[in-house]
């Protein structure tokens, strides 16, 4: 890591200016404008709302054709708007067949390994899982580290949609600076107010400016307003401070620190793949519903010599009081329409099966589960999930190394040891739906044919393969010293045991002695 002073950053930020051939705010705010009405943002959004089951179905309104053809809303007739929580489904069983059980490290340095144990505790590990859950929905999720009131090193989940990377190549794998925008609440005059924060990371330390009225940075820029130091959170800082000989110095991590955890290459949510397919059944489930509630049920009415003023009365009366009124020779009757239930059902079907087979999931609905599957056919029925989850698990692996820099430089810094050159192995642990008959036969029949460590790791009631390898050898050291002491009988090489009720009987080698 490096020093950093207030005169260096200033000469960074008009260095940075110079760069981008303007004032940086302007430059900074410009970037913000694009962001927040770029289509990639919006995708973000859509993800995380479908996520909650906030589907745009339940923005529907019924319509009818009005004047000039024009379609025209109403109010008066059944409106169901019936929302599946598909795309937490997709992403819930993506994130618990991957992040699920924790991942095991291994290093040949044991100190090291029992360092990143302590590291990897159960509050990394879920920051981890809400990684996948947030990559999953937006495409790209981001880990910020940063050191507490305690100067321990912590890891905070940021929503994507609040970090805008400046991507220095194209496969962006590495970037030169960090925008970050968000919103927080403010009283202003005994009025609340939404304020929109704006912080400029890059390696010379951060500059934090606000919006003072309220306003979004796209106002400001159709203004031609520019953005206002934030004074009050610290305009021109360091990424953070270390006490060094009882003085606080202000230090800069040698990368920028926030780490990128990518759902795909692309960076594409999943609700592109499914939205349509979703919004389709949505929109399927939640007509056939309104079908089966109209007025009146399935009929259409005809009136003859209808003695009311309008359809409006005539609805109205006939829903309170079950009754019309008619003038000589009238008369009422319902023509039957029947609701079509089986082509719902082949639609519902059909749409079901697009959602999880462009999503990459297991439909546990579905009927190809069966109610004893074999591992072959397991194995088959979690290929896609299973296909969608090695790319995800791939660039996991990438954001993990990058992730290991900072622990490394931080223990390194701390004294802890330097272990920038150990080989470190993540090895994700899926939960899969499995045969427990069939796995556990398998190990049994495996064993003196692979190591005893890997039949162990792949045997069903294994949750910690090395912790269960430690009690079995406390089991044997067990066994073998009560055989010792004389307190248990021991095996002899017949698979007997030497104990003969008290009697010391020899044993020859004619074979005809009776033990």
């Amino acid at each position: 890591m490096a020093f950093l002073n207030t005169t260096s950053n200033m000469l960074a930020a008009l260095a940075a200016a110079a760069k981008y051939n303007g004032p940086l705010e302007l430059y900074i705010l410009n970037l913000v404008y694009e962001w927040i009405n770029s289509e990639k943002r919006a995708a973000m959004l859509t993800g995380e709302r479908y996520y909650r089951n906030r589907n745009d179905i339940l923005n529907r309104r019924r319509t009818m054709i009005g004047e000039g053809g024009k379609p025209v809303a109403v109010d008066n007739l059944p409106n169901n708007r019936v929302a599946h929580p598909f795309a937490r489904t997709l992403n819930d069983q993506k994130t618990s067949y991957l992040f699920a059980k924790p991942f095991t490290i291994a290093t040949g340095n044991d100190a090291y390994k029992q360092t990143l144990t302590e590291i990897f505790d159960d509050i990394l590990h879920g920051a981890i899982n809400n990684l996948g859950r947030e990559a999953i929905n937006k495409g790209i999720a981001w880990l910020h580290p940063y050191y507490d009131e305690t100067g321990a090193l912590k890891f905070r989940v940021i929503p994507s949609e609040e970090i805008i990377p400046l991507w220095s190549d194209s496969a962006h794998t590495k970037f030169d600076a960090v925008i970050r925008t968000y919103n927080v609440e403010n009283f202003i005059n005994q009025r609340k107010i939404e304020v929109t924060k704006v912080e400029w990371w890059d390696g010379d330390g951060v500059r934090r400016y606000m919006v003072g009225d309220g306003s979004l940075p796209s106002a400001m820029a159709a203004s031609g307003r520019t953005l206002t130091p934030d004074f009050e959170a610290g305009y021109i800082s360091s990424h953070f401070t270390a006490v060094v000989e009882s003085q606080e110095v202000p230090m800069n991590w040698a990368r920028l620190p926030f780490i990128p955890f990518k759902y795909n290459p692309d960076e594409q949510p999943l609700i592109r793949n499914v939205k349509n397919s979703i919004d389709s059944y949505d929109t399927a489930v939640s007509d056939f519903v309104n079908q089966m509630q109209e007025d009146s049920g399935s009929s259409i009415l005809v009136v003859k010599n209808y003695g009311g003023q309008d359809m409006g009365e005539f609805r109205r009366n006939l829903s309170t009081f079950r009754a019309v009124n008619v003038l000589d020779n009238g008369g009422l009757e319902a023509l039957t329409t029947q609701v079509a239930a089986a082509n719902f059902t082949a639609l519902e079907l059909m749409l079901r099966k697009n959602i999880f087979k462009h999503g990459r999931g297991v439909d546990t609905e579905g009927d190809r589960i069966g109610s004893n599957p074999s591992g072959v056919s397991l194995k088959f029925i979690y290929s896609d999930l299973d296909l969608d989850c090695n790319m995800l698990e791939t660039q996991f692996q990438i954001g993990l190394d990058s992730l290991m820099w900072f622990i490394n430089t931080d223990l390194a810094n701390r004294g802890a040891g330097d272990f920038g050159g150990e080989e470190v192995e993540f090895t994700f642990t899926r939960d899969i739906i499995i045969n427990e008959s069939e796995k556990i036969t398998s190990a049994q029949t495996s064993l003196g044919i692979i190591s005893e460590e890997t039949v162990v790791a792949n045997h069903p009631w294994v949750t910690n393969p090395l912790e269960e390898l430690k009690r079995m050898k406390r089991e044997r050291e067990e066994k073998m010293s009560e055989a010792m002491n004389g307190t248990v009988p021991y095996p002899d090489a017949h698979g007997g045991d030497n104990e003969n009720d008290g009697e010391d009987t020899p044993v020859t080698g004619d074979g005809n002695e009776k033990l």
